[in-house]
């Protein structure tokens, strides 16, 4: 999802490749605010589209990040 959502933001094919998992790492990774909700009352406020567009414009606009 993420892949997909970054490449239609961005206009821009992401290399990519699915390997095996490497020593250590989790069996499978997942992105659920239900905790956070309970335990603080958080909710998101924008969506991943949102999330990645807005990073995406700022790193067009800071090609340097922070450095002045």
């Amino acid at each position: 999802q993420l892949i997909e959502v970054t490449e239609s933001v961005t206009s821009r094919t992401l290399p990519h490749a699915v390997v095996p998992r490497r020593a250590g790492d989790p069996a499978s990774v997942y992105a659920d605010p239900t905790l956070i909700r309970a335990v603080l009352g958080w909710r998101a406020t924008r969506d991943l589209r949102e999330i990645i567009a807005s990073a995406y414009r700022w790193h067009e606009r800071h090609p340097d990040g922070y450095a002045r």
